[in-house]
């Protein structure tokens, strides 16, 4: 380490043990200063979902495809839990229809989606 960071490591660490603090510092040289143990952290590994990888998009897609305007449909939840199966509809709809331009509702037979009649041309009024 050079010799002035070392003597700020140094004021720093005599400063620290003047307070009475717990402390753990890792010097540009690797060398560990301080009573705390450092505990390493790693990239936290990702819970497995509850269901596959693309599952849920397959099975709702067909219901989805080719909804016209104005229309109402019932997606079954069958083996999928209701606010799963919600946020992925609404997910996928807003990535076809866009933000506002459709609705959903958990009801006991099936997710209801309707999809709206939303004009994206305006007139100006003279």
């Amino acid at each position: 380490m050079i010799e002035i960071f070392q003597r700020e490591l140094n004021k720093v660490i005599r400063s620290l043990e003047s307070m009475n603090l717990s402390y753990a510092i890792i010097d540009s040289d690797n060398t560990i200063h301080g009573t705390l143990q450092i505990v390493q952290t790693g990239r936290k590994k990702r819970n497995k979902g509850l269901y596959e990888k693309g599952e849920l998009k397959s099975y709702i897609y067909p219901f989805i495809k080719d909804m016209q305007e104005k229309e109402i449909i019932v997606i079954p939840y069958t083996k999928f839990e209701r606010n799963i199966l919600q946020r992925a509809v609404c997910a996928m709809a807003n990535d076809l229809w866009g933000a506002g331009n459709y609705t959903s509702s958990m009801q006991e037979d099936g997710l209801q989606l309707h999809r709206f009649v939303i004009k994206t041309s305006f007139t100006t009024l003279i």
